[in-house]
């Protein structure tokens, strides 16, 4: 579950409010306590429910790390309630976004003051920059109100605060971090993820209270907040495409994918299969290219971004990746344009196999003996096995990238398509915009 989000709630309000959104399709357990995996929004997630954290239940938070070790998730998020800092420019049912939390149950009490030993924690990189993309949402909130998205520091502690002075000493004490709300549980959720490796976790609250006369409209208020939180968290991962640089820098750096017995050592310095390596110049800037495999001392490289736009074939007609003008023009030009001549000295001339369209058992010609080269379907299936992770741009916009198996017939080829998905029936040889993303074996 390595590309799999954690979503996590601690009210019942809470709960409800993402029951109705979220699309589970699988019960498990964790020390005997449920946690769901199903749909939410454009995303597979993990979601657990747990009993708030701090001063009714500390033993939660350590639970919720017990199935972080166990599902690895790629990001988490705690959604819910907190309470507000400005009366005057909030309301119940905005949503507070976390760019960093400030922790203060960590304290030195002297007599004329409090020090806070614990510093700012920032929230995750993409998480932060994908949750600022508010402009669209519209939430109502009834009586012509509508949802507005808070996003700054975020006070967090065990404490239940319910005491106007305390709050206000609290924010004055951070006034530095022009707080936005507060909560009890961002500082769990911080500490278990730092303790499983987790960069990537946020806070998304709904303001419910004030942090005073909690109990004035109690559960309507925060029935509103939870369901604004939710909704505004499902605007997010409705959007398409707004996590690929997630997963792909995920799969790039997820250790856990490394196989710590096979590694190639070159200037010095170890690589690891899922590792950027940086080899030749295109467009006068260092070309990024991702490791695939290695064996012995060698390694299967392919670019992390498309080069050109180019099409398979110059006309519409039969052809197999042997003839093609992919290969047989564009291919010695990318050479020539992106390695100087040691660098070249370093590429294989390698014997490949190219298989038939095993759906359409369309021909695909003679095995070819090649520098670079494109990879077949089989090829980009097994060394990116989730759609996310196989999506690659081209002048910052999505590409749909040639494989060089055939498609439904000999005047298609196969393609990679801009969401990550694999058509087999593939595109006329003869498409202008198709992209280009070579691979190569290197040797050391």
């Amino acid at each position: 579950m390595n590309n799999s989000f954690l979503f996590i709630t601690a009210n019942n309000n809470e709960k409800e409010a993402f029951k109705k959104i979220f699309q589970s399709d699988k019960e498990d357990y964790i020390d005997g306590h449920l946690y769901n995996t199903g749909v939410f929004g454009n995303h597979y997630i993990v979601y657990i429910h747990i009993k708030i954290q701090g001063y009714t239940n500390p033993a939660s938070m350590p639970l919720v790390g017990k199935l972080m070790t166990k599902i690895k998730p790629i990001a988490v998020i705690m959604v819910g309630i907190a309470f507000g800092i400005n009366e005057n420019k909030q309301k119940i049912g905005d949503v507070l976004v976390s760019d960093k939390i400030l922790p203060y149950d960590s304290k030195k009490v002297q007599i004329n003051d409090i020090i806070y030993k614990e510093s700012p924690k920032e929230a995750g990189y993409y998480l932060v920059n994908a949750f600022r993309n508010n402009d669209e949402w519209e939430y109502d909130l009834g009586e012509g109100n509508k949802s507005t998205v808070h996003i700054g520091a975020l006070l967090t502690g065990s404490e239940l605060i319910n005491n106007f002075q305390r709050k206000e000493d609290l924010v004055n004490h951070f006034k530095e971090y022009s707080p936005i709300g507060g909560d009890m549980e961002a500082f769990g959720v911080y500490s278990q993820c730092r303790q499983n490796s987790i960069d990537e976790w946020i806070i998304i609250k709904g303001i419910s209270d004030w942090g005073y006369n909690k109990n004035n409209n109690k559960e309507n208020y925060q029935k509103i907040a939870a369901n604004a939180a939710v909704e505004y968290c499902h605007f997010i991962f409705n959007k398409k495409n707004i996590f690929n640089d997630l997963l792909i820098n995920n799969n790039i750096n997820n250790h856990e994918s490394y196989n710590q017995e096979k590694y190639i050592i070159i200037n010095n310095k170890k690589y690891y299969t899922n590792q950027l390596f940086i080899f030749g110049c295109w467009k006068n800037r260092p070309l990024e290219w991702i490791i695939l495999d290695i064996i012995d001392d060698k390694m299967l490289i392919i670019t992390k971004d498309c080069l050109i736009n180019f099409p398979y074939h110059d006309i519409h007609e039969n052809i197999t990746w042997s003839q093609c003008t992919l290969r047989k023009q564009l291919i010695p030009n990318l050479l020539n344009q992106i390695f100087t001549d040691n660098e070249k000295e370093k590429i294989l001339y390698s014997e490949i196999s190219n298989i038939n369209n095993r759906v359409y058992s369309t021909p695909s010609g003679f095995n070819t003996i090649d520098t670079m080269f494109l990879l077949d379907i089989d090829e980009a299936k097994t060394y990116f096995q989730y759609d996310e992770i196989r999506i690659s741009h081209i002048n910052n916009n999505t590409a749909a990238w040639w494989l060089r198996t055939p498609g439904k017939d000999n005047t298609y080829a196969s393609m990679v398509v801009g969401g990550g998905g694999v058509n087999i029936i593939g595109y006329n040889v003869n498409m202008q915009d198709g992209s280009v993303r070579p691979a190569l074996w290197y040797k050391k």
